[in-house]
């Protein structure tokens, strides 16, 4: 600063007339970076990533995605909130999640990226009558109970993007 601050006096030491004025502001420089150290050694929340899911694709699908994305990204922390495709499309609309990943739900207000369809398939016991066919019909079927899928079950996968 090339100015003189101190009166030095022997072992004695006093500040100057300059040296009582820049005294405060000396201080707050030294708070001021003290603050600034304590902040950058303090552990960053990382940042959370909200993904709304239909229920069948968030124990059917993420399993095999969400382990990989996160040894990628290890700071993000990940929600996850399930529900219907209608519910979780009308979250993103609003904005409550980052992004879903539903069944096929078309509107206007935002973008999809099909990620990919899902074959529906016949599945039986190891001891069924089917097994024993070359070839099963519709007809075979319907004669038959059968689960079905629920409302909003998994067909084409899309992930939602609010613009």
């Amino acid at each position: 600063m090339n100015i003189k601050l101190f009166n030095r006096a022997g072992n004695k030491t006093s500040l100057t007339e300059k040296g009582e004025y820049f005294l405060p502001h000396a201080q707050k420089i030294l708070q001021s970076y003290q603050e600034a150290t304590y902040g950058l050694q303090q552990v960053f929340i990382p940042y959370e990533l909200v993904i709304g899911s239909a229920l069948s694709i968030s124990n059917n699908v993420l399993p095999n995605i969400l382990p990989a994305f996160k040894s990628e990204f290890k700071d993000v922390r990940i929600k996850l909130l399930t529900g219907h495709s209608k519910d979780i499309l009308r979250k993103v609309i609003n904005k409550e999640v980052d992004f879903g990943i539903i069944r096929t739900e078309a509107h206007s207000q935002i973008e999809s990226i099909r990620l990919y369809n899902d074959p529906i398939g016949l599945f039986v016991p190891p001891n069924h009558p089917f097994l024993k066919k070359e070839k099963v019909t519709i007809e075979d079927v319907g004669e038959h109970p059968l689960i079905l899928f629920d409302y909003g079950s998994i067909k084409k996968f899309y992930i939602h993007l609010p613009f």
